[in-house]
């Protein structure tokens, strides 16, 4: 009896591990703590728990709003992301990431969205959104604007700097939909050649006669015409285009200068 006793006792001893100086390791543990317990892969998150993590986020209206719009989307995704994992542990697919989207974007007043209305991707959205509301995109404006009313190219380039000024013009209202569009106008005003300030003025002649004349009882639908960029900016290239063309017969191109003379120090020989 006391020999089993003694034996017994021997083999537990035998069994319990040496102390060592590091703890016991633990191989579960890595994937304890980056997968939760109890998931389910198949786990589909519902649209009404999306559309409620969005539901304390106001609408963007501009920079006056920006940073709490964009701290309080961000919170809204970071519990969608945290619930979907911890259900599923797995991150959001398309199907999720797409009704995120459309609840942003409906978290956004139509003046912001027109300009970002091919962009399908939320995280995408909200970067090109930081970008334009963004402190620095005030300067990087201002720096725009001033180039915009500085525009200087010879008169043969005309038709380059009207598609810089357009250029320039469509980059500041991408980022500050507030800039009246009677700003480009009067810059482009002041940076037309001499040469055609008369296109100008026949234009706004033209502009001014029907806004005379422009009753709000006998009018058709629309407004009251105004000077408009996009207007005589057309008119500019058709009379550089004209130009062009004029000068193109009084004076050849130096490439048939150079095959005219060619030509006839052949003949000549």
């Amino acid at each position: 009896m006391s020999d089993a006793g003694e034996n017994t006792r021997t083999d537990v001893r035998d069994t319990v591990p040496t102390p060592s100086s590091s703890p016991p390791s633990t191989p579960t543990s890595s994937v304890a703590l980056s997968m939760p317990e109890n998931t389910n892969p198949n786990y589909v998150m519902l649209l009404s728990n999306i559309n409620k993590a969005f539901d304390s986020l106001t609408v963007l209206t501009g920079s006056e709003n920006w940073k709490m719009w964009y701290f309080h989307v961000n919170s809204a995704l970071r519990v969608i992301r945290h619930q979907h994992f911890k259900s599923s542990g797995l991150h959001p697919g398309n199907t999720v990431k797409l009704a995120c989207f459309t609840a942003i974007t409906g978290k956004i007043d139509d003046k912001i969205m027109i300009h970002y209305i091919e962009e399908l991707d939320a995280i995408e959205l909200i970067k090109k959104l930081k970008q334009r509301f963004n402190p620095s995109s005030t300067v990087q404006e201002s720096n725009e604007l001033w180039k915009l009313f500085n525009l200087r190219k010879p008169v043969w380039e005309f038709d380059k700097l009207l598609d810089e000024a357009q250029d320039l013009w469509a980059s500041i209202k991408k980022r500050d939909i507030d800039v009246s569009d009677q700003v480009f106008y009067s810059a482009l005003v002041g940076i037309i050649p001499p040469h055609y300030h008369f296109v100008c003025s026949s234009y706004e002649a033209t502009v001014d006669a029907a806004a005379a004349t422009w009753d709000t009882t006998t009018a058709a639908e629309g407004e009251k015409p105004v000077y408009r960029a996009v207007d005589l900016i057309a008119r500019l290239k058709k009379e550089f285009t004209n130009y062009c063309l004029s000068n193109a017969r009084t004076y050849p191109s130096k490439k048939s200068d150079k095959k005219s003379s060619s030509t006839s120090q052949g003949s000549a020989q």
